[in-house]
């Protein structure tokens, strides 16, 4: 969710998160994009969200990344599991 004050987790906001505006507005940041990750129920599906984004990050050649979770429900799993995947593949 970022650090933005949005409990309804919607594209709109992410795209207007204050630290957003930081990153894009450094000259020595090249921001390629925002990558915004949904919450799936299983424990499975969880581990492919992980998997899916560290190999989109892969095939972008990203060189960092900044990993923000909203902290509603059990999302711990999505945001372990994702850290994990992209340290995996670099």
């Amino acid at each position: 969710m970022g650090i933005g004050p949005s409990t309804k987790e919607t594209t709109l906001h992410h795209f207007r998160d204050p630290l957003l505006d930081v990153v894009s507005s450094d000259q020595d940041v090249d921001l390629a994009g925002i990558i915004i990750v949904g919450t799936p129920q299983d424990n499975q599906r969880k581990h492919l969200v992980g998997k899916r984004t560290a190999a989109w990050l892969e095939a972008m050649r990203i060189e960092g990344v900044i990993i923000s979770a909203d902290g509603w429900g059990n999302s711990d799993v999505d945001f372990a599991n994702t850290m994990q995947e992209i340290v995996t593949v670099k």
